[in-house]
């Protein structure tokens, strides 16, 4: 069994992060989100266009009542016969007004310091990957994405773009294949 990924957040509807191996496009996906019940909140699947592969940002599509945990599930098709499935969990804190107001109050970059101190994983990766992204050529951004990652054992993620991608949409089904009769008296050509 593989150990599922979680961690705190403190906001209602949170991004999660994936790293996609190839475009979303190329590949077929599907997205759950269960409550601590079992019970399926959500049911979607990844789209969006990739130029190539990447890490893409999903915003949870349920809200995250404080104190409560929800689980997601991610599978890709990577090819005809092989299903990767991760899961993980997000869980909302509730850091209190004095802590809230210490994030309000602090700029982007300190921001990610104080959400990893007091333990909001979530959101610290959340605020790195974002600066990270508008500002790729930042110096500071560069090696503190690099640090986060060394911690969290992913530095061989730590050179992939983060892309301005994608959006969950429904699930859609398969098409079921229309069969076509072929003709039994062909007429000849004159």
């Amino acid at each position: 069994a593989t150990e599922a990924v979680g961690a705190l957040t403190t906001l209602p509807n949170p991004t999660l992060w994936f790293y996609l191996p190839t475009p979303i496009q190329d590949t077929g996906t599907e997205f759950v989100v269960k409550d601590a019940n079992n019970a399926v909140l959500y049911e979607g699947q990844l789209a969006g266009e990739m130029a190539s592969d990447g890490i893409i940002s999903v915003p949870l599509p349920v809200t995250l009542p404080p104190g409560s945990a929800y689980r997601w599930f991610l599978t890709l098709d990577c090819d005809d016969t092989e299903r990767t499935p991760i899961d993980g969990w997000i869980e909302r804190g509730n850091p209190g007004p004095d802590i809230t107001r210490t994030f309000i109050q602090a700029n982007a970059q300190n921001k990610v310091a104080l959400y990893a101190n007091y333990g909001f994983l979530q959101d610290a990766i959340s605020e790195l990957a974002v600066l990270r992204r508008i500002s790729s050529e930042n110096e500071t951004f560069t090696a503190d994405w690099n640090n986060f990652l060394s911690i969290l054992s992913l530095s061989d993620l730590a050179d992939a773009p983060i892309l301005d991608c994608c959006e969950l949409a429904e699930r859609q089904e398969e098409p079921a294949p229309v069969e076509v009769e072929e003709p039994s008296d062909v007429p000849e050509e004159v």
